[in-house]
């Protein structure tokens, strides 16, 4: 979608146990489960995002269609949202991220996580990037991790429970 002087473009590699090792709560009721998610199209299309995700041709990949995005968007500023579905399900895949990260300074990259404990040792470690803005998510199992300064976003049943607990609502 574009937005102002934005480009904002997603890459999910759908919802599951593989892609989403630290999901809870929101199992029940996953919005990548279910609507436009089950269409055969889009499944083999995040079928074929996982296999690249897993393969050493994902940085390079990755690089050349955010430069060819690039080049056909000049003017805009390019956010890219990482995981409409799916998580960073292992270190060794969100390594790849953080070097496409670092490979592309000029980009700003976002995205929401369930990987608590995983992220909490990277950013003691200083390894998070800067273009990076990272967003825990409610619902997982490791929701204990998470503390109330830390950028976070949960779902609420309605607005009136949202606007009790204190929260803005961001939908």
């Amino acid at each position: 979608s574009s937005m102002d002087g934005r480009l904002v473009i997603g890459w999910g590699i759908g919802a599951g146990v593989h892609t989403c090792p630290c999901a809870g709560a929101c199992r029940n009721g996953c919005y990548a489960l279910s609507g436009r998610y089950l269409f055969a199209n889009v499944k083999a299309k995040n079928y074929s995002r996982l296999a690249l995700a897993e393969s050493d041709a994902f940085v390079p990949t990755i690089n050349a269609e955010i430069k060819e995005i690039k080049g056909k968007n000049p003017e805009k500023d390019l956010y890219v949202r990482i995981h409409d579905s799916g998580d960073f399900f292992s270190l060794e895949y969100t390594q790849k991220w953080f070097a496409i990260m670092r490979d592309n300074p000029d980009v700003q990259f976002y995205a929401y996580t369930k990987m608590i404990e995983m992220f909490k040792g990277l950013i003691a470690d200083g390894e998070i990037p800067e273009n990076f803005k990272l967003v825990f998510s409610y619902g997982g199992t490791q929701d204990d991790l998470i503390q109330p300064t830390d950028c976070h976003a949960k779902v609420f049943k309605d607005i009136d429970s949202l606007k009790a607990a204190g929260y803005v609502d961001c939908s």
